[in-house]
């Protein structure tokens, strides 16, 4: 079996269930109103998220198929945001798919965490990379044929090697998982997934997508003044301390 090396994997939607309708409909049976239009809709989905009553946003949702790369899947997996459904090695053997990144980056010195500018040696750095790759594949498919099992052969296989699965997101979860992922200081390679996922939203959602993007870029223009005020408190229960 050949191997294939690309940057990016895939995105669709699978499945995806309610409305902004049904959920403002869904809102209004505490006060035993009715569905009142598009316009009304979107003002009590405003009042909805911006004061974060969010149970009502747990009626519609969205399964999304997904191929990418296992250092991401990890990156997903930790929020425990989603029901998930993923491709297993230990019943079938892995395609020889893996994932380079698109541009190698410098490690910043501010974040430990964190990348910064692209390196200057990207023609070296691929060839480290794919030679890496290429001696993974050959390893995996040595020990399959000596009889090492399926379960055990992949463990020399790189956290680039490409796997699928499914993830099915209430909006509640949805929406926390795209503010956190298409943050800024998430991790670039994770982007045009999380910005696919957002266009299905979007396509599915119109109100409550509009109206979290909005939420978004509010927060986006809050985020110096919350943090010099963070600082302000918990400076100031330092100064208690001393």
């Amino acid at each position: 079996m050949s191997v294939e090396i690309k940057v990016f994997g895939n995105v669709t939607l699978y499945d995806s269930w309610g409305d902004d309708a049904q959920i403002a409909a869904i809102a209004r049976v505490s006060t035993g109103s009715q569905n009142k239009g598009r316009r009304l809709n979107r003002k009590l989905l405003r009042t909805l998220l911006e004061n974060d009553h969010g149970s009502p946003l747990e009626f519609g949702g969205l399964i999304f198929h997904l191929q990418l790369p296992l250092y991401l899947v990890a990156q997903i997996v930790r929020h425990r945001m989603a029901s998930i459904s993923q491709r297993s090695g230990r019943y079938v053997e892995m395609d020889g798919i893996f994932h380079q990144p698109p541009i190698w980056r410098a490690q910043a010195t501010g974040n430990r965490q964190m990348s910064a500018d692209p390196l200057p040696t990207q023609d070296a750095a691929n060839k480290i990379y794919q030679a890496s790759i290429l001696a993974s594949w050959e390893a995996y498919q040595r020990l399959l044929e000596i009889g090492v099992s399926r379960e055990q052969a992949r463990t020399v296989l790189p956290v680039s090697t490409e796997t699928e699965m499914y993830m099915q997101f209430n909006l509640r979860s949805l929406m926390n998982f795209l503010r956190l992922r298409r943050a800024s200081d998430a991790q670039g390679e994770i982007w045009p997934y999380v910005d696919l996922m957002a266009e299905y939203f979007s396509l599915k959602f119109p109100l409550v997508s509009e109206l979290f993007d909005v939420m978004i870029e509010v927060d986006r223009e809050l985020a110096g003044q919350r943090h010099r005020l963070w600082s302000q408190k918990v400076e100031a229960l330092d100064v208690l301390d001393d």
